[in-house]
C-alpha cells in the first residue's frame, strides 16, 4: 500500500510539474495569478502573498477536515507545491522590505479570519526562518519531502494560535 501511495504521489508530482511548466490551466484571473506565482512568472509580491495565504488556508482546512495533510490528495499536493514556490519567491526577496510588505498585504487579503494583520508578519517571518522546506519538491527524495511536510505542518499549526 505504501508503494501505491508513493507511486501515486510521484505521478501527481510529475503531472503538476509538467502543467506548471506549460503555464498552468484555466483562464480566470485567480488561476492566472496562481500560475504566475507557482511558475515564477511575473506575479506581484501581493499576488504571491495571496497565493501563499490561499494555500495555507486550504492546507489548514484539509488538516482540520481529515486530521492530516495527505500526499495522496491531489489538492493537498497542489497546495504544497504552490506554497513552496511562494516560499521560494519570498526567500529570494528576503532583504527587500517593500517586497515583504506587499507579500504580507497579499497574505492578509487571502487569509480570512486565520491570517490577520495581527499575525501576518509573524507568519512571514516564520516562512523566512523555516528550514526543511525543499526548494524543489518534485525532485526531492522521500526524506526531504517528509521534512517539507513537517515544516508546513508547523506553519499550519501556528495558524490556530
Amino acid at each position: 500500500m505504501k508503494k501505491i501511495g508513493f507511486v501515486l504521489l510521484m505521478a501527481i508530482s510529475m503531472t503538476l510539474a509538467s502543467c506548471s511548466m506549460l503555464g498552468g490551466a484555466g483562464s480566470s484571473s485567480n488561476n492566472a495569478a496562481t500560475s504566475a506565482a507557482v511558475t515564477g512568472g511575473v506575479a506581484t509580491p501581493q499576488q504571491a502573498g495571496s497565493t501563499c495565504g490561499q494555500s495555507l488556508i486550504a492546507l489548514y482546512n484539509s488538516k482540520q477536515a481529515n486530521g492530516k495533510i495527505a500526499i495522496t490528495n491531489a489538492n493537498d499536493v497542489t497546495n504544497i507545491l504552490s506554497l513552496i514556490n511562494c516560499y521560494n519567491a519570498l526567500r529570494s526577496n528576503k532583504d527587500d522590505a517593500d517586497y515583504k510588505k506587499q507579500f504580507t498585504t497579499g497574505l492578509i487579503s487571502a487569509g480570512g479570519n486565520l491570517i490577520t494583520a495581527q499575525n501576518a508578519t509573524s507568519i512571514v517571518n516564520s516562512l523566512l526562518n523555516t528550514t526543511g522546506i525543499s526548494s524543489n519538491f518534485n525532485s526531492a527524495n522521500v526524506s526531504e519531502k517528509m521534512q517539507t511536510i513537517t515544516a508546513i505542518m508547523q506553519l499550519i499549526n501556528a495558524l490556530k494560535q
